[in-house]
């Protein structure tokens, strides 16, 4: 896999570029292939550990850096899809009402992605079973055979957060349409 080639490069570029995969349908396709490597052996370190946990995270540092930027609607519209997100594991809103036409919130999604997938290469931190999408999706990364993935998991997915929030704080500022 690239993974085995590139090592934390790898998924380093997949957190940065995975908002984009999500949002305009790309990462199906990655996807399959990687449940197919999952269900072979057991894990998956190349795509799985991003997509399905680092980006909801990182779609919920946007949502959170959108709500504390913004007033009135704007800041409902951050907040619902923060929840929306944290605890229904839809991050469409975020990515569709947010995100999609906003550059400062792209850039914001991309360094968060960027850290906490290299940080997920770096640890070596594989997904192991599908659980809830929400922010209990760390669950994912709970293995009997390498028992500190899971905590591994939850510091890259803390980074994701943490980063994209900050960086929302830092950069972001209300487009004019």
């Amino acid at each position: 896999t690239l993974r085995t080639v590139a090592g934390p490069v790898e998924t380093t570029l997949v957190g940065a570029l995975c908002g984009f995969l999500v949002a305009f349908g790309i990462g199906r396709p990655i996807f399959f292939v990687c449940l197919t490597m999952l269900y072979a052996n057991g894990v998956e370190y190349a795509y799985l550990p991003i997509a399905i946990v680092i980006t909801n995270y990182v779609a919920m540092g946007v949502a959170l850096g959108y709500a504390f930027k913004n007033k009135g609607e704007e800041r409902q519209v951050g907040i619902t899809s923060f929840v929306a997100c944290a605890l229904g594991g839809v991050s469409e809103p975020t990515w569709f009402g947010i995100w999609l036409g906003n550059k400062k919130a792209m850039l914001s999604s991309v360094i968060g992605g960027a850290v906490a997938g290299l940080a997920i290469g770096v640890m070596n931190v594989g997904y192991y079973q599908f659980g809830p999408s929400n922010f209990l999706s760390v669950l994912g990364y709970v293995s009997a055979d390498v028992p500190n993935n899971l905590l591994h998991g939850c510091i890259a997915a803390a980074l994701g957060i943490i980063v994209t929030f900050l960086m929302m704080v830092v950069f972001y500022k209300k487009e004019e349409k």
